[in-house]
């Protein structure tokens, strides 16, 4: 049996859900946000994780508690793991996935620091020197409560609607020079699918402000193996980059162990990625189960 443990009822958790039962396996959905949810995984085979990080700001702080503490368990236990505790401890820290590219090679930005946002937002802690900033929750996704910051009274009025205990990621602006984003998804370790999204009005690039996504198959041969290298260090077996190409650099800004994709976006790339989920996913069970 496979585990799904999701907590948003996204389209995409119940996709990824057919696609499995199309490839023959058996399929068990899980709510994280339920008490008895470790007890339901812990007698699956198998078990994948569509928690996300934005998932507190739905109010679903318990699955993100959850998620670590099950996923232990169930590698105690034996029982194989899409994505292991290990990338899930990255796709809730920005700060610690950072740390963790940089060591192994991988182009980032400078980080400042992890802050809280009152912190922040009563006083500048930068040099006029250090601008402009990117501000975002270390454990966050879909923008929500990033913001690129040119001074400090621009980071203060920024943060006032930001909840004040609510840890940041400041690190350094890396400029969009050519007006998109590279966005890279990964299946078994590998470039699956590379497209450039654009820069919305904001500055800011990402599906939920209106950034529109194009094919990018000139992708360099460097950046996909930064990919690769990325993939490897953060124990990402399926997921997603964004990398910033700008002059003379590139910079992976954000990495994401659990890939949302929408109906819409599904018709428009011209590939089912979560089919392709299901397939790597489908296989890895097979081959568990010695039908592979």
């Amino acid at each position: 049996m496979i585990g799904i443990l999701y907590e948003s009822h996204e389209w995409s958790d119940y996709h990824l859900a057919s696609e499995l039962e199309g490839f023959g396996c058996p399929v068990m959905m899980i709510d994280a946000e339920d008490a008895d949810c470790q007890v339901r995984a812990l007698g699956c085979d198998l078990l994948v994780s569509r928690v996300f990080a934005s998932a507190y700001s739905r109010g679903h702080n318990a699955s993100l508690a959850r998620i670590p503490v099950l996923f232990e368990a169930a590698e105690r236990a034996g029982i194989r793991v899409i994505n292991p505790a290990r990338a899930h401890a990255f796709e809730t820290s920005k700060a610690r996935a950072t740390e963790e590219l940089e060591r192994a090679g991988v182009p980032v930005p400078r980080v400042f620091g992890v802050f809280q946002a009152g912190e922040l937002a009563a006083g500048s802690l930068f040099r006029a020197e250090d601008f402009p900033l990117i501000v975002k929750p270390d454990c966050g996704g879909r923008g929500g409560d990033t913001f690129i910051v040119r001074d400090a009274e621009g980071l203060k009025r920024s943060l006032s609607g930001v909840e004040p205990g609510l840890s940041m990621v400041v690190e350094e602006y890396v400029e969009p020079a050519f007006g998109y984003l590279t966005r890279i998804e990964i299946v078994g370790g590998e470039p699956v699918l590379v497209l450039k999204r654009s820069v919305a009005a904001n500055g800011l690039s990402g599906y939920h402000h209106g950034s529109v996504y194009g094919f990018y198959p000139e992708c360099s041969q460097f950046v996909l193996d930064c990919a690769r290298a990325a993939s490897a260090a953060l124990s990402f077996e399926v997921g997603s980059f964004d990398v910033i190409e700008s002059q003379g650099r590139i910079a992976f800004i954000d990495c994401n162990s659990v890939s949302n994709v929408s109906e819409d976006c599904t018709d428009m790339f011209q590939m089912d990625l979560l089919r392709e989920h299901a397939r790597y996913i489908a296989h890895e069970y097979r081959r568990m189960e010695g039908a592979e």
